[in-house]
């Protein structure tokens, strides 16, 4: 796609909007209309889509943009292509996880299914999410995934590592932190770094003294980005034992880092993890499989070492420059399509 094609992007997520405006620079000239999420409520919720709607409509004028990019699906997959339908432009929805994976009811359901619908085309970042997407109705789909500058993360890695696990995740019930905290209770004891903040952290750290192990778990709260890549190129071993996902950066960038993963069969999951080629898979909510998977990595060092170097030679389809390159060409056909 041509750099002077305007492109106006719409999103909320920093952690993946961020990273997806960063691939896209190259590419397009970009129009950005970022929001932040405010508490929920009916009233609330139809003036933030009103809001975003007029936002987004007034950015596509200004830039006279032909394509309107919008990641979650809603409210800014609909916002975007009501708009797009509006103006008549082209509109393309990235959904992440939650957004497609934890379906709501009622009228925002079937507001999903007619932006999935109506939209030029979804980007799905894994195969479990393009199921999804296909199932609710989206006709043009490509399994794209969440792009990283690895180039950050490899600057950063450190020749000694130790043997601890690191986990980051926002402290919600879906990340299945209590599950890692049984999991370390049965055994192997070992240090824990449990990176993030949430409604759930009073709890896990209370659920962490009933289990004994304050001598080896440390919450850490939200830290620097440059702090979490210091724990990640440190350590020996990532672990996520999630409920559900998307594909989650967080995985990722423990590969980037060299990490050995450890997680869950859920989501996108399996997409980046293969159990016993780069890492373990096991069950969600099992906490047996979970502790047996971590002693059994922590038995083979060597193996540890040697999937960590494996790791970031794989995580290289997911840097930015070759996600951005194919985000573009897809936009660049799904257009070309419409036009015939």
């Amino acid at each position: 796609m041509d750099s002077r094609v305007p492109l106006v992007a719409l999103g909320h997520l920093p952690i993946h909007f961020d990273s997806l405006i960063e691939s896209l620079r190259p590419h397009f000239t970009l129009s950005v209309v970022r929001w932040r999420p405010a508490p929920r409520s009916i009233l609330r919720s139809l003036f933030v889509v009103a809001w975003l709607l007029l936002r987004a409509l007034k950015a596509v004028k200004e830039h006279d943009a032909r394509i309107v990019l919008a990641q979650y699906a809603f409210p800014d997959g609909f916002v975007s292509t009501l708009a797009a339908t509006l103006l008549r432009r082209h509109c393309i929805i990235q959904v992440v996880g939650s957004d497609i994976r934890q379906l709501p009811r009622g009228l925002k359901l079937s507001l999903i299914k007619w932006a999935v619908r109506r939209a030029s085309a979804i980007i799905c970042v894994s195969r479990d999410l393009e199921h999804r997407s296909r199932r609710l109705g989206a006709k043009r789909t490509r399994v794209i995934p969440t792009p990283i500058d690895v180039s950050f993360f490899a600057d950063r890695n450190e020749v000694v590592k130790h043997h601890r696990l690191v986990t980051v995740a926002n402290l919600v019930p879906l990340k299945g932190i209590d599950i890692l905290l049984r999991a370390l209770h049965i055994g192997p004891q070992m240090e824990l770094v449990v990176i993030g903040d949430g409604p759930e952290r009073e709890k896990l750290e209370k659920l962490s003294k009933e289990l004994r192990l304050e001598e080896h778990v440390r919450f850490t709260g939200f830290i620097s980005q440059e702090k979490v890549a210091k724990y990640l190129c440190s350590s020996s071993m990532f672990v996520l034992p999630s409920l559900s996902e998307g594909l989650p950066r967080s995985v990722l960038e423990a590969m980037a880092c060299g990490m050995f993963v450890i997680a869950t069969k859920v989501g996108g999951i399996p997409d980046a993890v293969k159990d016993e080629e780069n890492g373990l898979l096991v069950q969600p909510n099992d906490v047996t499989a979970l502790s047996e998977a971590i002693r059994i990595a922590l038995k083979n060092p060597l193996k540890l070492e040697t999937v960590g170097k494996r790791n970031r030679v794989l995580v290289q389809r997911y840097d930015i420059e070759v996600v951005g390159l194919r985000i573009s060409d897809f936009i660049r056909q799904t257009v070309a399509l419409k036009r015939q």
